[in-house]
């Protein structure tokens, strides 16, 4: 027994000598190997024996062009030359070549070779990206604006780098927008959010009735940015009819549906936070669901669960109505309270905005604390002109007892307005 130990503890002890040896001769072969030769001599030496070789001559001109040890700018063209002569389908020299003849200052010649390159690769992004760059800067702007509307075909992604580079040198922009950007839904979206940004209001203007007669689904969420740069601007009108088309458009809902009255006041959609929707301050200590039961009436209310670790102030629900008619109007809602902790029970809020910053409150509706059932409530104001801009809130005041945090859950639904001497 103890024999056979020995041996195999010399068998292991041999096994791992000569693992060891194998490994050291392995190491040290890899270190006498030659270098590996240099590129150029390589590539001098391949073409002595295969001077038709189209690649490598055009790898040479590649080194030739690059490599600052051995830069010959004259020598790389006659490099790609030769290979444009042996293979004249390959893109890349024609590419190549074209960079070459635009650095010696014959553009001619390297529009020449740029557009061959286009026409033997017709789907490569990149290319057209370079091709773009390259006319742009030769007040080609035709060609470019060609170019990089098929690179924003190829990516989307590269929209606004395309914008950025191209907005300086049109000024004509609504027919650069026209010409460059797509027909998807996607690519136009993001130029319209581009002019927002510049506050080019009628350029956008544009871009979202393109978007309309696109004929192509988009997302209400799209009509957001829109609607809300124009309520910046005061022009409430045109924010409501833009909110109006958006509607019709994404959601098949009829043009004149929510004039005057509160959208989707049953909470059967989803909350827009955007547009004349419904806004939610959420935050860690509250949480928004929209809810099949309980309910008013309808399929579906809005619960707001509050955790007891906020002492709440302000508005947390919000709600923009453009109202065309002047007159005394009536806000009617259903609340639902379940276990609120507070003395600052919610309320309703009815503002008048305008475009400044100046608003004038036109009514609040009772606190409420305890409703342990449906409670419907009616809160008159009044439109003192036409096209008024009002805003509806649910808040709560700042508690200032010693337990101000603000627990429990209320239900929300059948949200209206009803303009008197009219009947629903």
């Amino acid at each position: 027994m103890k024999s056979g130990l020995k041996m195999a503890r010399r068998f292991l002890g041999a096994a791992l000598l000569l693992g060891l040896a194998a490994w050291s001769a392995l190491n040290l072969a890899s270190l006498l190997q030659p270098l590996p030769p240099d590129p150029y001599v390589s590539l001098q030496r391949k073409l002595r024996f295969f001077p038709w070789d189209g690649d490598a001559w055009f790898s040479l001109g590649h080194i030739l062009s690059r490599d600052l040890q051995r830069t010959s700018p004259p020598a790389a063209r006659r490099c790609f030359e030769t290979a444009v002569s042996l293979n004249p389908w390959d893109y890349r020299y024609w590419l190549e070549l074209a960079r070459l003849e635009e650095a010696a200052g014959d553009q001619g010649r390297a529009s020449e070779c740029m557009e061959t390159a286009l026409f033997l690769n017709r789907a490569y992004t990149p290319l057209y990206w370079q091709a773009g760059n390259f006319f742009l800067k030769h007040g080609q702007a035709a060609r470019a604006t060609r170019c990089f509307h098929q690179t924003l075909r190829g990516d989307p992604g590269l929209l606004r780098q395309v914008l950025a580079l191209s907005w300086r040198f049109y000024p004509d922009r609504a027919k650069l927008i026209q010409e460059l950007v797509p027909p998807e839904p996607g690519l136009i979206s993001g130029a319209m959010y581009w002019c927002l940004e510049r506050r080019e209001t009628e350029l956008a203007m544009d871009c979202w009735r393109r978007l309309r007669a696109g004929g192509k689904p988009f997302e209400l969420s799209a009509a957001y940015p829109l609607v809300d740069h124009l309520i910046g601007l005061g022009r409430f009108a045109e924010a409501h009819r833009v909110w109006r088309e958006a509607l019709a458009a994404t959601l098949g809902l009829e043009f004149r549906a929510f004039r005057d009255d509160v959208f989707d006041g049953g909470f059967e959609l989803p909350l827009s936070n955007g547009g004349f929707g419904w806004r939610a301050a959420g935050s860690p200590q509250r949480e928004f669901t929209e809810c099949p039961a309980p309910r008013f009436r309808g399929l579906r209310s809005l619960r707001i669960d509050f955790d007891g670790t906020e002492n709440l102030a302000g508005p947390f629900l919000r709600q923009s109505i453009w109202l065309e008619k002047p007159g005394t109007y009536w806000l009617e809602y259903a609340i639902l309270t379940e276990n609120l902790t507070s003395d600052q029970g919610v309320y309703w809020r009815i503002d008048s905005v305008a475009a400044g910053p100046p608003r004038i409150e036109l009514a609040r509706g009772p606190k409420h604390l305890e409703e342990g059932d449906w409670r419907l409530v009616s809160v008159p104001f009044e439109v003192p002109a036409a096209g008024t801009l009002i805003e509806l809130t649910c808040q709560r005041d700042r508690s200032r007892k010693i337990d101000p945090y603000l627990g429990g859950r209320l239900w929300l639904d059948s949200i209206s307005l009803r303009r008197e001497g009219l009947t629903r």
